[in-house]
């Protein structure tokens, strides 16, 4: 049995998920990473 490939997104993909999103990520070569949330704390 093998693995599935993971398809990968491209850039216009990503941007349109961006803008529908709750919560932001990060786009690194077709894939998308989850943000950390930010604080008053670690923003001031």
């Amino acid at each position: 049995m093998s693995a599935v490939p993971k398809r990968k997104l491209t850039p216009s993909e990503y941007l349109e998920i961006e803008r529908r999103a709750e919560f932001k990520s990060e786009f690194f070569r077709g894939e998308m990473f989850a943000m950390a949330g930010a604080s008053p704390l670690t923003t001031a």
